[in-house]
């Protein structure tokens, strides 16, 4: 009987301790379960807010690159525009000097024409010209020289470099060709710095021997305004104006070089002048008008955009700035 009481007495607190295992092992897995639940919670919430972060930067994104197309097509118009103005001040600025160029060769044509029956290419021989006197010329000289102006009066200025390079190679020293060799290598590498630099120190080494030269001080004017010095530009165009009269390429020039330097009365005059020396030019008109309207009068400025436009349809900045003010 005692026997059977410990064995009760045993298996009682066997069945407790099981049940008490067993409640702790339930506990347990709830424990770990409600656990792993929050971890799984916090683990989808987690998820949740970067999809939304991702959704949000997502829409910036777009929102960004659809800004960035507004400004690159902005950009893109703003380039074409001022690449055209460019060429068009290229071009005025390349016919400019060819016309000054002919003109200083215009003496040349008159003394020697005719010779061609008299002088043997290539040799250079005493000659008696128009005047009676006795000179040493060298036909090959001068049709290289006329070759070469003809080259660059119609932009082809490597053909004009090599026809001015020719003459060096007849005559080294021969100071046009060495002045119109730098010139039209400038124009033909605008883009190159140390091409600059050299058609820059040359020039200003002509200048200094030369100061009445006009073509120098044209081409001093139209690196300076390259460079972005519009100061130095404006006092170029100046001392070429109080010279002698100039074509309204210059007077233009001079007109826009002092727009960005901010002299706008000064932009307004050389306008006047540009204006009045070549009515049909449409890029003037438009130069003035940015000058009155930075000046503040703005209906003035509008009817020059207006006669800016009458003259180029495709003027598109003139346009902008016609439409805008119409809508003030």
């Amino acid at each position: 009987m005692k026997k059977n009481t410990v064995s009760g007495i045993l298996l009682g607190v066997s069945i407790f301790f099981t049940l008490v295992l067993l409640i702790y092992s339930i506990l347990l897995i709830n424990w770990k379960s409600e656990a792993l639940q929050n971890r799984l919670d916090a683990l989808e919430e987690r998820m949740e807010n970067d999809r939304l972060s991702m959704e949000q930067y997502r829409e910036s994104l777009a929102a960004d690159l659809d800004d960035i197309r507004t400004v690159s097509g902005e950009m893109a118009e703003l380039i074409d525009s001022e690449s055209r103005l460019i060429q068009d001040e290229h071009r005025r600025s390349g016919n400019r000097l060819a016309g000054q160029i002919r003109t200083g060769f215009a003496n040349v044509d008159e003394r020697f024409n005719g010779l061609e029956q008299i002088v043997v290419p290539g040799e250079a021989q005493p000659v008696r010209v128009p005047g009676g006197r006795i000179e040493t010329i060298d036909l090959q000289i001068i049709r290289a020289m006329r070759e070469g102006i003809a080259a660059f009066e119609i932009r082809r200025f490597p053909d004009a470099v090599q026809s001015f390079k020719s003459v060096l190679d007849l005559d080294p020293d021969h100071r046009e060709a060495q002045l119109y060799t730098s010139i039209s290598l400038y124009y033909q590498n605008k883009n190159n710095l140390r091409q600059r630099r050299d058609t820059k120190n040359l020039l200003t080494a002509v200048l200094d021997r030369e100061p009445g030269n006009t073509i120098v001080l044209e081409t001093l004017a139209d690196i300076a305004a390259e460079e972005g010095s519009w100061n130095e530009a404006i006092l170029f165009y100046r001392r070429r104006v109080e010279l002698s009269a100039a074509g309204a390429e210059v007077y233009g020039q001079a007109g826009f070089a002092c727009l960005y330097a901010g002299k706008i009365q000064d932009s307004i005059d050389y306008f006047a002048q540009a204006i009045g020396r070549d009515p049909a030019e449409s890029h003037y008109y438009y130069g003035a008008g940015r000058a009155y309207e930075i000046s503040g009068n703005t209906s003035r400025a509008a009817e020059l955009y207006r006669q800016c436009l009458a003259r180029n349809p495709e003027h598109s900045e003139a346009r902008k700035g016609y439409e805008a003010l119409k809508t003030q």
